[in-house]
């Protein structure tokens, strides 16, 4: 079965080797660890501060994180 995944646009704020810290269009601030980015995200671990798009999570990620 297929995992569940939720989209939101966001910018990378911050970047560490296991994860990265994005803000949504709220201005709300999460980390989100970079083993749960699906990989058909626009975000990726390549990302840099700065950059701006789409972020898939799976979506008890985005649950743990408010945005659902």
């Amino acid at each position: 079965m297929a995992e569940e995944s939720f989209l939101i646009e966001v910018t990378v704020k911050r970047k560490t080797t296991n994860a990265l810290l994005v803000e949504d269009d709220s201005g709300d601030e999460v980390w989100i660890p970079i083993s749960q980015i699906m990989f058909d995200s626009e975000i990726t671990e390549d990302s840099e501060p700065g950059d701006t798009g789409k972020l898939v999570v799976s979506k008890w990620i985005a649950e743990d994180r408010g945005w659902v």
